[in-house]
C-alpha cells in the first residue's frame, strides 16, 4: 500500500465484485480529478505509472499493456511512454509491429539516462504499427535480440 497500491481484487472474482472495485476506482479518481486543481505546477507536470506485471508468461500482459497504453493516447496523444522492462522476453515492440531504434540499454547508459530531452530521442513513435494510436504513444522496448539478453 505504501508503493500506492489502491486496491486488490481477487483472480476469483465474479462479475458484481468486479463492478463494486470498479466503481470504487471510478469515485476515487473523479475525487482526485476535483482536487487536482489545488496542484501546484511540479505536482501537475508529474506523470504516473501503471504496472502491468505477472510471475507467469502467457497470461496477456502485453496484451494489456499495449491497450491500456492507447487508450492513454487516446485520452491524451503524445502523453503515453510504454517501456518493456522484461528483458528475457520482452516483445511490446514486436506486438506493435515495430523494430525500434534503441532500447533500454541505451536509456539508462549514456547521454539518455542524464538528460530528459535526449531520452525523448530513444524513444520510439508507434506511428507505423498502430492506426488508432498513430504518432501518439512513444515505446521504449526491452533489447534488441536474444544474443544481448
Amino acid at each position: 500500500m505504501r508503493a500506492g497500491v489502491r486496491d486488490v481484487m481477487s483472480p476469483e472474482a465474479d462479475i458484481p465484485d468486479i463492478r463494486v472495485v470498479l466503481d470504487r476506482a471510478a469515485s476515487a479518481a473523479l475525487a482526485r480529478r476535483k482536487n487536482a486543481d489545488g496542484q501546484s505546477d511540479q505536482q501537475a507536470a508529474q506523470g504516473k505509472i501503471i504496472v502491468v506485471a505477472s510471475p507467469k508468461g502467457g497470461t496477456g500482459k502485453t496484451t494489456i499493456a499495449t491497450n491500456i497504453a492507447v487508450g492513454l493516447a487516446s485520452a491524451a496523444p503524445h502523453s503515453a511512454v510504454l517501456v518493456d522492462l522484461d528483458v528475457q522476453f520482452g516483445d511490446v515492440a514486436s506486438a506493435l509491429q515495430l523494430v525500434p531504434e534503441h532500447d533500454l540499454t541505451d536509456a539508462v547508459t549514456g547521454p539518455a539516462s542524464q538528460d530528459s530531452i535526449v531520452l525523448k530521442t530513444v524513444l520510439s513513435p508507434t506511428r507505423r504499427a498502430c492506426t488508432r494510436c498513430a504518432d501518439r504513444i512513444r515505446l521504449l522496448r526491452a533489447t534488441r535480440s536474444p544474443a544481448t539478453r
